[in-house]
């Protein structure tokens, strides 16, 4: 079974050369819009999990129509309380870290016109299947962020391994229909299986196969199975043979 892989290479090779300009593209996009709104959703559980607080506003201490000003100072005055250094003993630091970087990134985004205004959609106007497909692209950038080498080993080894698999799934198909017909031709009888034998001997045998269950039962029940998938049967390593071959006649 030969692999299809040659075949996507010229479609790969230049994908994958074009990754380096789509992630500078991409991180140029990413700086334009400060505020994702994957990160905002991370900042909403984060808020959730840490405090008692519901929303950004409540864990600043302003209500949803504060002014900036009035944002500004609750800001201020809340990132000096929750400084890390400034907790009592016995908090976890890392906790604490996260809390205070959750902090600074919701003072950001509501002193932001566009952020709050981004704000205000996710937290009364996005339907729910939005937090679950920000989290599925956030897993596709990540994979798409590999490097052109990773790229295409990655399409080889998925290739090879899915080729290796439809090896062994032919393999036992072939495997349990030969057991499935020698089942039917031990039923058949020996005298009927003499009979049918005698006929393929002085006829065409793949007629006879074509027309009749049980001349086909007969042949594939005799048929040799194929050989088993072996590693070096892929055809990446089909160069490798011939040049095996080649030297040792």
């Amino acid at each position: 079974m030969i692999a299809a892989w040659p075949l996507l290479l010229p479609l790969l090779l230049p994908l994958a050369a074009s990754s380096s300009s789509s992630r500078n593209q991409q991180n140029k996009e990413e700086k334009e819009e400060a505020f994702n709104d994957y990160e905002i959703y991370e900042a909403i559980d984060t808020v959730k999990r840490l405090t008692s607080h519901d929303s950004f506003y409540d864990l600043i201490g302003v209500p949803e129509q504060a002014s900036y000003d009035e944002i500004g100072k609750a800001f201020r005055r809340l990132s000096m309380k929750m400084h890390p250094d400034k907790q009592p003993k016995g908090t976890p630091l890392e906790e604490a870290d996260r809390l205070y970087r959750t902090i600074q990134f919701v003072g950001a985004l509501l002193r932001d016109p566009k952020g709050r205004e981004r704000y205000r959609w996710l937290l009364h106007e996005a339907p729910a299947w939005h937090r679950q497909s920000q989290y599925t692209i956030r897993k596709m950038v990540k994979v798409s962020r590999l490097s052109l080498w990773q790229s295409i080993c990655l399409a080889l080894g998925v290739i090879l391994v899915g080729q290796f698999i439809l090896q062994w799934a032919a393999w036992f198909i072939a495997w349990a229909q030969q057991r499935s017909a020698r089942g039917q031709v031990s039923l058949m009888g020996e005298k009927e299986v003499k009979r049918l034998k005698r006929r393929l001997e002085v006829g065409d045998t793949s007629f006879m196969a074509a027309t009749n269950t049980s001349y086909e039962t007969l042949l594939l029940a005799e048929r040799p199975l194929p050989p088993m998938p072996r590693l070096w049967d892929l055809y990446p390593f089909l160069p490798l043979r011939w040049l095996r071959s080649r030297f040792t006649q």
